[in-house]
């Protein structure tokens, strides 16, 4: 069986009242970054912070920087090659 992964996207806006410098920090810390690729990851298109996660780390990666005001969003991942269901596209 293959298990499935997720990526967790970041939004471009803090929550109100969040110190930004606080929330890079933190992101920072969490993803091994300094606050410099955190900011370069804000400002991007494809804000996408970590790939291939089980679902349980990407919920907790996500309760974390909710902390320090950050949202993200949880996306299902889809293998080259392969259906949402697993099973080989050819």
């Amino acid at each position: 069986m293959v298990s499935q992964e997720y990526e967790l996207v970041l939004s471009t806006n803090l929550a109100d009242g969040a110190n930004p410098l606080s929330a890079y920090r933190a992101c920072g810390r969490l993803f091994k970054m300094d606050v410099g690729r955190v900011a370069e990851l804000f400002a991007s298109k494809r804000r996408v912070a970590s790939r291939n996660l089980d679902h349980p780390l990407a919920l907790k990666c996500q309760r974390a920087l909710a902390r320090y005001g950050i949202t993200s969003e949880i996306r299902e991942m889809v293998s080259a090659g392969r259906d949402h269901d697993g099973t080989s596209a050819r």
